[in-house]
């Protein structure tokens, strides 16, 4: 795998073997691959979020875009026997319908592009063995830990006063923790079944104000909730269907649990 220090990275098994990858180099791929056996290959790294993208848009290209495909190419010469690539469900088109893996796609700003891109890219590259690849779009990632431009570093600023108030309050969404995006990773890759572009995401719809009061509750601080403001972000609504994976990992915990929040 790459991406090993990265919010859903690092909570990858320690006995996935991790590649380094400098993101602040510009690096152009391919690594040297040479597995003693069939293995899997989920590819987490990346320039992540629109602000990391746009300090430096043609390296974001080159991390993003250039090496994933030639990662994805490398891998297929080693002889890989599932490819993962780990996409966002903000490729897809805003809608306020429940949001499948046929729904259409329409990124809207250099980031989500730059993903796009990049799963076209890897597709290609495994235009001749499709069976092999898996396109893993997750959805919103929440809990503690997790980067400042996430809703998780949000609130957390909002707890220790670095912020008055948290804003698009109603906006619903599908959260699960990093941690659980990690294990079903870690699931898809051991599954003989699942392939193409494949959603992850929880069972339930809940709102950001109810997401954000929830933390705030546990963290010993529910008055805070009142520092939510009642209204929509650009994007209001991005829930999706999860059905694809449940049919093909029928036991899956597909619900948010945030963690206990630590000093």
């Amino acid at each position: 795998m790459t991406g090993a220090t990265g919010t859903i990275g690092k909570h990858i098994a320690d006995n996935v073997r991790k590649i380094e990858i400098d993101l602040n180099k510009d690096f152009v791929l391919p690594l040297e691959i040479t597995p003693k056996e069939e293995f899997t290959f989920i590819h987490l790294a990346g320039k992540v979020g629109v602000e990391a993208v746009s300090r430096d848009i043609d390296l974001a290209f080159k991390v993003n875009v250039i090496s994933s495909r030639l990662l994805a190419e490398e891998c297929i010469k080693a002889g890989v026997k599932k490819f993962i690539y780990v996409s966002t469900s903000h490729v897809y088109q805003q809608s306020n319908e429940l949001l499948d893996e046929n729904s259409p796609v329409n990124p809207t700003n250099v980031y989500t592009k730059q993903k796009r891109t990049a799963e076209l890219e890897i597709i290609d590259a495994f235009r001749t063995r499709p069976e092999q690849l898996v396109i893993a779009r997750v959805f919103s990632v929440l809990d503690w830990g997790t980067a400042e431009f996430t809703l998780g570093g949000a609130i957390l600023k909002l707890l220790k006063g670095e912020i008055s108030n948290l804003n698009a309050g109603k906006d619903l969404r599908n959260f699960l923790t990093p941690r659980k995006v990690a294990n079903i990773l870690t699931e898809i890759a051991t599954n003989t079944h699942l392939s193409g572009i494949v959603n992850i995401c929880s069972s339930n719809t809940i709102s950001v104000a109810d997401a954000a009061g929830r933390m705030l509750e546990e963290a010993g601080r529910p008055e805070l909730a009142l520092k939510i403001m009642s209204e929509h972000s650009l994007n209001p609504i991005v829930v999706g269907s999860n059905q694809k994976l449940k049919m093909a990992i029928p036991n899956l915990d597909l619900q948010w649990e945030p963690s206990k929040l630590t000093s």
